[in-house]
């Protein structure tokens, strides 16, 4: 059995025990915190697919996602599964 390891430090657990209260103070509080690591995610995939296609490579999922990365950072709607947003 593989053993679980977690590593968190105090930086971590105060981001996750706010996270809540983050999504409560809206969307435009999102945008603020998550925003720049939206645009550095969009920076990073723009040039993962730029190397794959000079390489002639596929990326099928790579390309989904830096579709939907703004989506992955800065929505803080509902979750599909009914939960609030994390």
């Amino acid at each position: 059995m593989a053993q679980r390891v977690v590593v968190e430090n105090h930086k971590m657990e105060a981001f996750i025990g706010n996270r809540g209260k983050l999504s409560a103070a809206g969307a435009e509080a999102v945008r603020k915190a998550f925003g720049p690591f939206a645009a550095l995610g969009r920076k990073d995939l723009a040039a993962a697919l730029s190397s794959a296609a000079q390489l002639g490579l596929e990326l099928p999922a790579t390309a989904r996602l830096a579709e939907i990365i703004e989506t992955v950072f800065l929505d803080a709607g509902p979750r599909r599964d009914g939960e609030p947003p994390c």
